[in-house]
Protein backbone atom coordinates (compact mmCIF):
# COMPACT_ATOMS: atom_id res chain seq x y z
CA UNK A 1 0.00 0.00 0.00
CA UNK A 2 2.58 2.34 0.88
CA UNK A 3 4.26 1.85 -2.72
CA UNK A 4 1.13 2.44 -4.22
CA UNK A 5 0.41 5.29 -2.41
CA UNK A 6 3.88 7.16 -3.45
CA UNK A 7 3.24 6.34 -6.89
CA UNK A 8 -0.25 7.63 -6.60
CA UNK A 9 1.41 10.58 -4.96
CA UNK A 10 4.54 10.90 -7.48
CA UNK A 11 2.98 10.91 -11.18
CA UNK A 12 0.84 13.55 -10.74
CA UNK A 13 3.94 15.72 -9.49
CA UNK A 14 6.32 13.88 -12.44
CA UNK A 15 3.48 15.01 -15.11
CA UNK A 16 3.20 18.70 -13.51
CA UNK A 17 7.24 19.30 -13.63
CA UNK A 18 7.78 17.74 -17.10
CA UNK A 19 4.58 20.36 -18.51
CA UNK A 20 6.50 22.84 -16.83
CA UNK A 21 9.70 22.15 -18.50
CA UNK A 22 7.69 21.81 -21.51
CA UNK A 23 5.73 25.14 -21.60
CA UNK A 24 9.34 26.95 -21.00
CA UNK A 25 10.70 25.33 -23.54
CA UNK A 26 7.92 26.38 -25.84
CA UNK A 27 8.35 30.24 -24.39
CA UNK A 28 12.16 30.12 -24.72
CA UNK A 29 11.30 28.86 -28.73
CA UNK A 30 8.73 31.57 -29.25
CA UNK A 31 11.37 34.34 -27.42
CA UNK A 32 14.10 32.80 -29.52
CA UNK A 33 12.06 32.79 -33.15
CA UNK A 34 10.63 36.48 -32.34
CA UNK A 35 14.22 37.65 -31.40
CA UNK A 36 15.00 36.24 -34.85
CA UNK A 37 12.71 37.25 -37.02
CA UNK A 38 13.48 40.65 -35.65
CA UNK A 39 17.08 40.39 -36.85
CA UNK A 40 15.86 39.58 -40.06
CA UNK A 41 13.99 42.80 -41.14
CA UNK A 42 15.84 44.75 -43.47
CA UNK A 43 16.86 48.08 -42.69
CA UNK A 44 17.33 51.10 -44.72
CA UNK A 45 18.04 54.61 -44.42
CA UNK A 46 17.49 57.42 -47.19
CA UNK A 47 19.01 60.40 -48.95
CA UNK A 48 17.68 62.83 -51.68
CA UNK A 49 19.09 66.02 -52.96
CA UNK A 50 19.38 67.89 -56.48
CA UNK A 51 21.76 66.93 -58.95
CA UNK A 52 21.97 70.04 -61.40
CA UNK A 53 20.78 72.83 -58.58
CA UNK A 54 24.26 75.46 -57.76
CA UNK A 55 23.01 76.88 -54.53
CA UNK A 56 20.00 74.97 -54.09
CA UNK A 57 18.44 77.35 -56.77
CA UNK A 58 16.13 77.48 -59.43
CA UNK A 59 16.28 80.64 -61.36
CA UNK A 60 12.47 81.71 -62.74
CA UNK A 61 12.80 83.62 -66.08
CA UNK A 62 9.64 86.23 -66.66
CA UNK A 63 8.58 88.39 -69.28
CA UNK A 64 8.60 92.15 -68.21
CA UNK A 65 5.73 93.15 -70.40
CA UNK A 66 3.36 90.95 -69.64
CA UNK A 67 4.65 88.66 -66.32
CA UNK A 68 4.47 85.54 -68.27
CA UNK A 69 6.86 82.85 -67.12
CA UNK A 70 8.86 81.98 -69.79
CA UNK A 71 11.58 79.75 -69.18
CA UNK A 72 13.53 78.34 -65.40
CA UNK A 73 17.45 77.64 -65.46
CA UNK A 74 17.77 75.19 -65.46
CA UNK A 75 15.10 73.77 -67.48
CA UNK A 76 14.52 70.61 -65.27
CA UNK A 77 15.74 69.93 -62.28
CA UNK A 78 17.59 66.43 -61.50
CA UNK A 79 16.21 64.58 -58.55
CA UNK A 80 18.34 62.21 -57.01
CA UNK A 81 17.19 59.22 -54.11
CA UNK A 82 19.74 57.29 -52.37
CA UNK A 83 17.90 54.22 -50.32
CA UNK A 84 20.82 52.33 -48.72
CA UNK A 85 21.20 48.60 -46.79
CA UNK A 86 21.84 49.87 -43.10
CA UNK A 87 21.33 46.32 -41.75
CA UNK A 88 22.74 43.04 -42.35
CA UNK A 89 19.52 41.34 -44.23
CA UNK A 90 20.13 41.29 -48.23
CA UNK A 91 17.37 43.72 -49.88
CA UNK A 92 15.71 42.37 -53.10
CA UNK A 93 12.99 45.16 -53.90
CA UNK A 94 12.34 48.56 -53.05
CA UNK A 95 9.77 51.20 -53.50
CA UNK A 96 9.67 54.72 -53.32
CA UNK A 97 6.82 57.13 -53.06
CA UNK A 98 8.34 60.75 -54.18
CA UNK A 99 5.73 63.51 -53.43
CA UNK A 100 6.50 66.52 -55.73
CA UNK A 101 6.20 70.66 -54.36
CA UNK A 102 3.03 71.85 -56.02
CA UNK A 103 4.00 73.90 -58.98
CA UNK A 104 6.18 71.13 -60.21
CA UNK A 105 5.42 67.95 -62.08
CA UNK A 106 7.15 64.64 -63.10
CA UNK A 107 8.61 64.80 -66.45
CA UNK A 108 7.85 61.18 -68.16
CA UNK A 109 10.39 58.14 -68.92
CA UNK A 110 12.97 60.43 -66.98
CA UNK A 111 13.78 57.70 -64.47
CA UNK A 112 17.10 55.91 -64.12
CA UNK A 113 17.89 53.23 -61.45
CA UNK A 114 21.27 52.08 -60.30
CA UNK A 115 22.82 49.30 -57.84
CA UNK A 116 25.88 51.34 -56.08
CA UNK A 117 28.25 49.05 -54.23
CA UNK A 118 30.85 49.49 -51.48
CA UNK A 119 33.63 50.34 -53.91
CA UNK A 120 31.58 52.91 -55.72
CA UNK A 121 31.19 50.32 -58.77
CA UNK A 122 27.72 51.27 -60.12
CA UNK A 123 25.66 48.20 -62.50
CA UNK A 124 22.71 49.94 -64.31
CA UNK A 125 19.00 48.49 -63.80
CA UNK A 126 16.71 48.74 -66.68
CA UNK A 127 13.24 48.17 -67.29
CA UNK A 128 11.51 45.59 -66.54
CA UNK A 129 13.30 45.09 -63.74
CA UNK A 130 11.66 48.54 -62.46
CA UNK A 131 8.61 50.43 -63.17
CA UNK A 132 7.77 54.17 -62.38
CA UNK A 133 3.78 55.60 -61.81
CA UNK A 134 2.63 58.81 -61.44
CA UNK A 135 -0.22 60.41 -59.98
CA UNK A 136 -0.57 63.72 -61.48
CA UNK A 137 -3.65 64.38 -58.75
CA UNK A 138 -1.40 64.30 -55.60
CA UNK A 139 1.81 64.77 -57.82
CA UNK A 140 3.30 61.82 -56.51
CA UNK A 141 5.76 59.37 -58.53
CA UNK A 142 6.33 55.63 -57.50
CA UNK A 143 9.67 53.58 -58.18
CA UNK A 144 9.37 49.92 -57.97
CA UNK A 145 12.60 47.82 -58.28
CA UNK A 146 11.15 44.31 -57.87
CA UNK A 147 14.15 41.79 -58.16
CA UNK A 148 17.48 43.42 -57.45
CA UNK A 149 19.16 39.82 -57.68
CA UNK A 150 17.19 38.89 -60.97
CA UNK A 151 18.12 42.45 -62.33
CA UNK A 152 22.38 42.67 -60.99
CA UNK A 153 23.21 39.53 -60.06
CA UNK A 154 23.38 39.89 -56.56
CA UNK A 155 20.93 41.44 -53.56
CA UNK A 156 21.22 45.23 -52.45
CA UNK A 157 23.62 44.39 -49.47
CA UNK A 158 24.95 46.39 -46.20
CA UNK A 159 26.27 49.60 -46.68
CA UNK A 160 24.83 49.60 -50.84
CA UNK A 161 22.53 51.76 -52.01
CA UNK A 162 19.79 51.90 -54.99
CA UNK A 163 19.91 55.30 -56.28
CA UNK A 164 16.62 56.43 -58.47
CA UNK A 165 17.53 59.20 -60.27
CA UNK A 166 14.26 61.72 -62.15
CA UNK A 167 13.37 65.01 -63.77
CA UNK A 168 10.76 67.14 -62.86
CA UNK A 169 9.53 70.74 -64.59
CA UNK A 170 8.29 73.63 -63.37
CA UNK A 171 4.14 73.40 -63.89
CA UNK A 172 3.55 77.38 -64.52
CA UNK A 173 5.21 77.78 -67.72
CA UNK A 174 3.56 79.95 -69.98
CA UNK A 175 1.56 81.52 -67.07
CA UNK A 176 1.45 84.55 -65.25
CA UNK A 177 3.57 84.39 -62.41
CA UNK A 178 1.27 84.04 -59.49
CA UNK A 179 0.49 87.55 -57.14
CA UNK A 180 3.26 87.40 -54.10
CA UNK A 181 5.85 85.68 -56.29
CA UNK A 182 7.72 88.51 -57.43
CA UNK A 183 8.07 90.05 -53.53
CA UNK A 184 8.22 86.54 -51.80
CA UNK A 185 9.64 84.02 -54.11
CA UNK A 186 9.34 80.31 -53.10
CA UNK A 187 11.12 77.73 -51.46
CA UNK A 188 9.78 74.39 -52.39
CA UNK A 189 10.44 70.88 -50.51
CA UNK A 190 10.57 67.60 -52.14
CA UNK A 191 9.68 64.68 -50.13
CA UNK A 192 10.25 61.09 -50.56
CA UNK A 193 9.43 57.46 -48.24
CA UNK A 194 11.16 54.46 -49.47
CA UNK A 195 10.31 50.83 -48.11
CA UNK A 196 12.21 47.36 -48.93
CA UNK A 197 11.44 43.68 -48.48
CA UNK A 198 13.64 40.56 -48.88
CA UNK A 199 11.15 37.41 -48.85
CA UNK A 200 8.11 38.92 -47.39
CA UNK A 201 10.20 40.93 -44.76
CA UNK A 202 9.20 44.43 -44.62
CA UNK A 203 11.61 47.19 -43.60
CA UNK A 204 10.05 50.49 -41.98
CA UNK A 205 9.27 53.10 -44.00
CA UNK A 206 11.91 56.45 -43.46
CA UNK A 207 10.77 59.46 -45.05
CA UNK A 208 13.52 62.22 -46.84
CA UNK A 209 13.05 65.55 -47.60
CA UNK A 210 15.07 68.35 -49.73
CA UNK A 211 14.04 71.65 -50.57
CA UNK A 212 15.46 74.43 -52.88
CA UNK A 213 14.77 77.77 -53.42
CA UNK A 214 13.68 80.29 -56.22
CA UNK A 215 14.79 83.95 -57.97
CA UNK A 216 12.84 85.69 -59.91
CA UNK A 217 14.41 87.07 -62.71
Amino acid sequence: MNRRLKLTLTIPLLLIIISGLAYAAWTDTIVAQYTLTTAQAPAISVEKGFINLEHSLVKINVRNNDSIIVSTSPDAVRVFVNITNSGETPINTVRMDDALPHDWYWQPNEVEVQLIQQNAAIIEIGQPYFTASYDAGTRTLTVIVYNIKSATGKYLEMNEKIRIMFKMEYALKGQQLPAGYASNPPTYVNFSTATAWISGWSSSSVTASASFKTEIN
